[in-house]
């Protein structure tokens, strides 16, 4: 299948125990596929579940049998965030195995409303398109993306809200949860200090750079940036020595700290790129976008905007650009 060469392999070298299984499930949303992790002591436990799809639930069926369990084992899920990839089949799981469900507490309203949220969102990302200079209304660009957000996203009862600091058995090894927003302002790293591994859903991957998406004012802390944090996050998280990344697509990572420094590489030539469009002159941040993402379709738009914006918010922070009053034209600040 598309993004998975097995049904499953074994995760080995993580834990001095029972195995840990990859179990990569093929999608069909413009994403290949995700992974979940499946760990059968001290309970069965899936850490991320794909999206509410036929398709995908039975393939993790599929998985889960050919490492010798059932959906009806499954006593625990953990998910590292809440997007619909690696929470969708929460609901579905639990109501065939009576599952617990944990994730860190501040997301816990995400995946229980989550159909109340994508429409706060939904509202909300129409203005922030039309305000960042899209040509078309905001509904026009997003109607289709928050009909598939709802329909693979069902919410789901939460009932552990985790805190940071709190350890989680997972095979013989005692998993820590760090807090590492900026993907999402809930995203959480799993980590084993005795091997220096974790679980990273997609706050670290090893081919593609996260998306740091600027998040609905009313659901983060005040001043809160996507972007900012997640460099933070990064940072952070090179300090702590983290070695080895389970991610929440492809492969796995065996030097995480390299993969670190590429993608704060990689954060740094946008910055550079975007300075040089402004430049040029004074433009939206939807002008932007069109210079430095080529031909993104109408189903991306929301994720190009919102990274051009992070960006600029931090250049604006460094007083490198600044915004005409009342607009949302930048200008580049010369010294």
């Amino acid at each position: 299948m598309k993004g998975c060469s097995n049904f499953w392999e074994n995760v080995t070298g993580l834990v001095d125990g029972p195995l840990i299984h990859r179990l990569c499930v093929p999608l069909s949303i413009g994403i290949e596929s995700v992974n979940s992790y499946f760990c059968a002591e001290p309970v069965p436990t899936l850490i991320d579940v794909p999206p509410h799809n036929e398709g995908a639930q039975q393939y993790l069926e599929t998985a889960l049998a050919a490492v010798g369990y059932a959906v009806e084992d499954i006593r625990r899920i953990i998910v590292t965030h809440p997007h619909i990839d690696h929470f969708g089949s929460a609901a579905w799981v639990r109501s065939r195995s009576g599952a617990e469900v944990w994730i860190l507490k501040g997301a816990a309203v995400a995946v229980e409303d989550a159909c109340e949220e994508f429409e706060k969102d939904f509202g909300y990302y129409c203005r922030f398109v039309e305000w960042a200079g899209a040509p078309k209304a905001g509904k026009e660009y997003l109607a289709r993306f928050f009909e598939v957000l709802k329909e693979l996203g069902p919410g789901v009862e939460v009932t552990r809200r985790l805190e940071a600091g709190d350890t989680i058995g997972i095979g013989s090894s005692r998993f820590t949860v760090i807090p590492v927003p900026g993907h999402t302002p809930w995203c959480t790293l799993y980590y084993d200090a005795k091997t220096a591994s974790a679980f990273t859903g997609d706050f670290l991957i090893r081919d593609i750079s996260s998306n740091a998406v600027v998040r609905r004012p009313t659901a983060v802390r005040e001043g809160y940036r996507s972007l900012e944090m997640y460099v933070s996050s990064l940072r952070k998280v090179k300090a702590l020595g983290l070695r080895r990344a389970l991610p929440g697509h492809g492969e796995g990572i065996e030097d995480a700290g390299t993969r670190i420094d590429k993608v704060l590489g990689s954060v740094y030539d946008r910055q550079r790129q975007i300075v040089s469009v402004l430049a040029e002159g004074a433009s939206t941040p939807y002008e932007i976008m069109g210079r430095v993402f080529f031909d993104l379709p109408d189903f991306h738009v929301l994720l190009g905007i919102s990274e051009v914006v992070g960006h600029l918010e931090i250049l604006e922070e460094q007083g490198s650009v600044k915004r005409h009053k009342g607009t949302s034209v930048y200008r580049l600040v010369r010294p």
